[in-house]
């Protein structure tokens, strides 16, 4: 296995820590429940990191296969699913911005499985990739928030600076969510009518 592939199953090894540390309950409230939230977002993050990497060393060194065609994009649909169900779970995002995300996720691996079986392998397009951005970018925003409120708003005493830096993230979130949801039902579409022959 070559290091753009251990680079994509890394993303697939890190989701089940992220979905512990960010919902096990200690029954500790306080330092330890949050470290391990922020463990989650770190995690997180390095899981998004590894996105980039594994697809520059494929690209750069000739590492393209099969295996990385059919697992880097099954990897980005864990590792954002995963985490997408955490938020929901904290109501951190809205209901339908996951249904959304997740049914797409599911609808394209459905494409990617009939396609196997006819023995092609779709690899993520251009707009799949823009998808996976504005999905990583936008989560991550959500975490590092968290992260941010846990390690800093909770001390403040200027309510100002607390509602001011939670009314323009309001913005920015709904920005991004906005975006994700975008590319998430054009791409959609977009391999759909680009692999609907594979039905036949």
């Amino acid at each position: 296995m070559n290091i753009a592939n251990k680079l994509t199953f890394f993303r697939v090894i890190v989701v089940p820590f992220i979905v512990v540390f960010f919902v096990v309950d200690t029954g500790i409230q306080g330092i330890q429940e949050d470290f391990l939230k922020i463990a989650a977002a770190v995690l997180f993050i390095l899981g998004a990191i590894s996105d980039g990497m594994d697809g520059y060393y494929a690209r750069k060194y000739g590492m393209t296969s099969n295996f990385g065609k059919l697992w880097d994009p099954i990897a980005d649909k864990i590792l954002v699913s995963s985490t997408l169900i955490c938020l929901l779970y904290y109501k951190m995002i809205l209901p339908y911005t996951a249904i959304i995300i997740i049914s797409r996720e599911f609808f394209v691996s459905g494409l990617r499985l009939v396609s196997i079986e006819q023995g092609k392998v779709i690899a993520a397009s251009r707009l799949g990739k823009w998808k996976t951005t504005f999905q990583l970018i936008h989560i991550i925003t959500l975490l590092v928030f968290v992260s941010f409120e846990i390690c800093f708003l909770r001390f403040l005493t200027n309510n100002h600076y607390t509602n001011l830096f939670n009314a323009n993230y309001f913005y920015i979130i709904r920005l991004l969510e906005g975006l994700s949801i975008f590319f998430t039902v054009y791409s959609g579409l977009d391999y759909y009518i680009k692999n609907r022959k594979i039905e036949k």
